[in-house]
């Protein structure tokens, strides 16, 4: 999404704690006089935009490796909602990280030319073209970090309401062996309505996939091993905690949940 106001592009950048040196700021000053006096056309305006994206794309990466990312969006008003597990992936997933940067860096560069062209950078303010840049990285981070969010939040929504006990009920034509069904899936959700949803996720995912492993379920859901094997501990103790009280009982579903 582009950061417009009346039509123009908003300027921001990055929080700072103390002005950028003078003579950085006095090359900036006369780069970006010589590149308006070209319409900011041109192979100089090229080397500069090249120079920020591979900067800002470096930026954007270490920015989720260490977490940093989501305090300088909320910083500067940029703030959305993350989860823990979705900033754990991002951290742990080079993979998923590229792919977020490349399309976070890729409005931030439409949106930077633009800027550049209303005449927005103020080097009296005291940030370089370079700070300049990664403000306007923070705003397109927070929307391609949603479009990233989006599809996953729908997959773990789909696997949290997963229908494969109503499909079996569907095909089957033994009634006890049907009621013995309708059983687990009652217990089963006794016990994952008082668990997270990734923890709901990762089990309901091990049934849809009996035959998975951890490191599989994991990549399915774009967890670690011990990230799987947390949330099934979770599920498991809650599992004691119902079965002492005599809510459920355990062997009817220690295999789905314990494995």
């Amino acid at each position: 999404m582009s950061v417009l106001m009346n039509s123009q592009p908003t300027p921001v950048s990055a929080p700072q704690r103390r002005r950028a040196d003078p003579t950085r700021l006095e090359a900036d000053r006369q780069l970006y006089a010589d590149l308006a006096g070209t319409g900011f056309e041109g192979p100089g305006t090229e080397l500069l935009l090249a120079d920020l994206w591979r900067y800002g794309f470096d930026v954007v990466l270490a920015g989720m490796r260490t977490g940093t990312i989501y305090e300088l969006c909320a910083m500067k008003g940029f703030g959305f909602t993350a989860s823990e597990d979705e900033m754990e992936v991002l951290r742990r997933r080079a993979d998923l990280r590229d792919e977020v940067a490349a399309d976070c860096l890729h409005h931030a560069y439409q949106d930077f030319i633009a800027i550049l062209q209303a005449e927005y950078w103020d080097p009296d303010k005291g940030a370089t073209l370079r700070t300049f840049f990664v403000g306007t990285c923070l705003f397109a981070f927070r929307d391609a970090f949603r479009r990233w969010a989006r599809p996953r939040r729908r997959y773990l929504q789909m696997i949290d309401s997963y229908a494969g006990f109503e499909r079996t009920r569907e095909q089957s034509t033994d009634t006890a062996w049907f009621e013995k069904a309708v059983i687990l899936r009652e217990t089963l959700d006794l016990i994952l309505d008082g668990v997270s949803i990734n923890a709901r996720a990762v089990c309901k995912q091990m049934l849809s996939e009996p035959n998975a492993t951890q490191d599989e379920i994991g990549q399915m859901l774009g967890k670690s091993r011990k990230s799987v094997e947390r949330h099934l501990s979770r599920v498991r103790e809650r599992a004691q905690r119902l079965a002492a009280a005599g809510v459920i009982i355990v062997p009817s579903v220690s295999s789905a949940v314990t494995r």
